[in-house]
C-alpha cells in the first residue's frame, strides 16, 4: 500500500521512509517535547483528529480543539486527562457549516491571546447525497474549503506572532483522481472541474474557488518568505492507532 501511494505521487518507492501508514500519531512524536507549544485542530471528535489531539497533548502541547460537537469534545478531553492529568486542552465551539461560526471561533481564540505554533485543518465531510451549508454552499466545498480557509485567514496574526509556525492541511489521496495536473492553467482547471452542464450552485462554488486560488497564492507567497512550508498529508496515508476510531472522512468529523 505504501509503495502504491508513493508511486501515485511520483515518489521513489525505493527510498526508506521513517513513518508509514501503520505509524501511530505518538510514533511520529516519540522524540519531541512540545511543552510551550500551542496547536489548534479542527475536527477532533473522530478518527485522525482524536489521535492527533491526544498525541500532541500527551507530548506536552497546549491543544485547542475546534469542534461542533460539544459532548464528544468533552468526552475526549476527559479521556486524555484520565490518561495524563497534567495535559492542557481547551475547546472552542466551531461549526464549519457556517462561516459565521468559523469567524466567531477564530475571534474567540484570538481573544485568549494564546500563541499558535500550528494550525491543523483536519475536519472534513463526505456526503454521498447533495447537501448545503448554512451559507448555501455545496457542503464539501463549504466545509472542507471555505470555512477552513477563513480560519487560516483570521488566525494568521497569531501564527505570525508565534513564528516559526506551521499550517497543516489534512487531505485525501482521492484528490489525485480529479484529473487536474500541475502544469494546467487556472482556466484549464476550472474548465475541468466545472463542465458545461454544471448546475448553478456548482458553477458558483467553482467560480469562487477560482478566486480563492488566486488569494491563496498571495497568502502562500507571503507565508513562505518568513515561515516553514505549509504541509499537506492524506487521511489514507495515516493510521489513528485506535481501532475504535471512526473514519475521519465521515460527516461526523466536522
Amino acid at each position: 500500500m505504501d509503495d502504491e501511494l508513493a508511486a501515485a505521487r511520483g515518489e521513489d518507492t525505493g527510498r526508506k521512509r521513517e513513518f508509514h501508514s501503520r505509524s501511530s500519531a505518538l510514533d511520529t512524536l516519540k522524540d519531541l517535547d512540545l511543552n510551550g507549544k500551542t496547536y489548534a485542530i479542527t475536527g477532533t471528535t473522530s478518527g485522525i483528529g482524536i489521535e492527533t489531539a491526544r498525541a500532541l497533548a500527551l507530548k506536552g502541547a497546549h491543544v485547542v480543539m475546534f469542534n461542533r460537537n460539544i459532548v464528544e469534545s468533552e468526552k475526549l478531553k476527559k479521556r486524555i486527562e484520565d490518561e495524563q492529568s497534567d495535559v492542557k486542552i481547551d475547546f472552542i465551539s466551531c461549526d464549519l457549516n457556517s462561516l459565521q461560526s468559523a469567524k466567531a471561533a477564530a475571534d474567540e481564540f484570538l481573544s485568549k491571546h494564546w500563541p499558535l505554533h500550528g494550525l491543523i485543518l483536519n475536519a472534513g465531510v463526505f456526503a454521498p447525497t447533495a447537501k448545503f451549508t448554512f451559507d448555501n454552499f455545496e457542503s464539501h466545498f463549504g466545509v472542507n474549503h471555505l470555512a477552513q480557509f477563513l480560519l487560516v485567514k483570521e488566525l494568521l496574526p497569531a501564527l505570525r506572532q508565534s513564528s516559526p509556525s506551521r499550517i497543516v492541511f489534512v487531505s485525501s489521496v482521492s484528490s489525485s483522481h480529479t484529473g487536474l495536473k500541475a502544469e494546467m492553467t487556472r482556466s484549464e482547471k476550472i474548465k475541468k472541474l466545472c463542465p458545461e452542464n454544471a448546475n448553478e450552485f456548482y458553477y458558483k462554488d467553482i467560480s469562487l474557488q477560482d478566486e480563492l486560488w488566486e488569494h491563496s497564492e498571495c497568502l502562500i507567497d507571503e507565508w513562505m518568505k518568513s515561515q516553514k512550508p505549509i504541509s499537506t498529508i492524506g487521511h489514507d496515508e495515516t493510521s489513528t492507532g485506535n481501532t475504535a476510531a471512526a473514519d475521519s472522512s465521515s460527516e461526523e468529523n466536522a
